[in-house]
């Protein structure tokens, strides 16, 4: 911490670096967290962050990360993963997108990949977007097209090599059981937007 000034404003934060080869810590409910920072470093705060060498980012929402060596691909063809580490998928539409991550993740998995390590940056948005662009279309379609999406994506997990890791950061909300008294996190989803 370099500065601390008071102001008006009140919010619950967290404010750790840990002492990890990669910078990334667990939270309560085993929850990664969801600090770009933390998976693509940076320097000017002494943050390791993974190796760009050694990992993948697809992101679910297209925008900058601090480390230059995290290169964006030129599109989101399989082929171009040889032409940068980072993968932006906001450009496709519909269940494309759910599927790109699949495909990539099924890239992964074969033994001449590269990379050690891929991150699913913005994993919600990939759910939330899908129902704010299908949201009026009405009925239950939506729901079990999002449902289907995610599976694709979570059976795609299945066979991945023990010596790789795939890393979801998502952002999270809190959950309190029924009397109030035990919290833990849970993957922000559209449910309540549904509900």
């Amino acid at each position: 911490i370099i500065d601390i000034e008071e102001t008006e404003e009140q919010a619950d934060m967290t404010c750790i670096k840990v002492d990890s080869k990669d910078s990334l810590f667990i939270t309560e409910g085993y929850t990664l967290t969801h600090n770009t920072t933390s998976y693509c470093g940076r320097k000017k705060l002494d943050i390791k962050g993974l190796n760009p060498k050694e990992t993948f980012v697809i992101q679910c929402i297209g925008r900058a990360v601090p480390n230059p060596e995290f290169k964006l691909c030129p599109s989101t063809n399989l082929m171009d993963m040889a032409k940068g580490n980072r993968m932006q998928i906001d450009s496709l539409n519909g269940l494309e997108r759910f599927k790109k991550v699949a495909e990539v993740i099924d890239a992964f998995k074969n033994p001449n990949c590269p990379y050690k390590n891929i991150v699913i940056d913005d994993f919600n948005y990939l759910a939330q977007d899908f129902y704010m662009a299908n949201a009026m279309k009405g009925g239950w379609d939506t729901p079990k097209q999002i449902g289907y999406g995610m599976g694709l994506i979570f059976d795609s997990f299945k066979g991945c090599p023990e010596n790789k890791n795939i890393i979801c950061c998502a952002h999270y909300e809190e959950y309190k059981d029924k009397n109030g008294d035990s919290i833990s996190y849970k993957f922000k989803t559209t449910g309540k937007m549904v509900a």
